[in-house]
């Protein structure tokens, strides 16, 4: 076994804990989470990934995200390429979930640097494809149409979340 830094096989980013056994790969990646291929599912994979489109990778990347831990052998990594992301409010959701685990606290900050691993992770986990499709759900899906975030103006891409009784009650300030 060996760890090295490595681009991750999904989503091509450098990770920086990649264990290569004899005939298995486990990767962990800010994207991606952890999982691993078998050696035959990791040749299946390479030899498909350049015919998908950028949304099938990041479909897959953001489902291996929300469902870490799993070994793929080569009949389920062809599977990958037929995940279809979840609804806009399945995915609002997700995120809200995730923000409440993130802060524990009420009051609780999350910065969303650009560029950022941290916001590479919070992209991939809420089934985007980029940034912007992450700042539409939390101002425009979460503020504007749902009701349960509150534009703040102290600073740029910070949320705050104000925890009440249950996570859909939760008002997030986005700064």
């Amino acid at each position: 076994m060996s760890a090295t830094e490595e681009a991750c096989p999904v989503c091509l980013r450098s990770s920086p804990a990649i264990d290569t056994h004899i005939d298995s790969r486990i990767t962990e990646c800010m994207a991606c989470g952890r999982f691993t291929f078998s050696g035959s599912a990791l040749g299946v994979w390479q030899a498909t990934r350049d015919k998908l489109t950028p949304k099938q990778i990041s479909n897959a990347s953001s489902w291996l995200k929300n469902n870490q831990g799993l070994t793929f052998n080569s009949d389920d990594v062809a599977k990958l390429k037929f995940i279809e992301p979840p609804s806009v409010g399945v995915r609002a959701e997700l995120l809200l979930k995730a923000l409440e685990k993130a802060l524990p606290d009420i009051g609780g900050k999350v910065h969303f640097p650009h560029n950022s691993p941290a916001l590479i992770s919070w992209i991939s986990l809420s089934w985007c494809k980029n940034e912007a499709e992450l700042f539409y759900l939390l101002e425009s899906y979460l503020e504007k149409q749902k009701l349960w975030v509150t534009r703040a103006h102290i600073r740029r891409r910070t949320t705050s979340i104000r925890k009440k009784l249950t996570w859909h009650r939760c008002r997030v300030a986005i700064c």
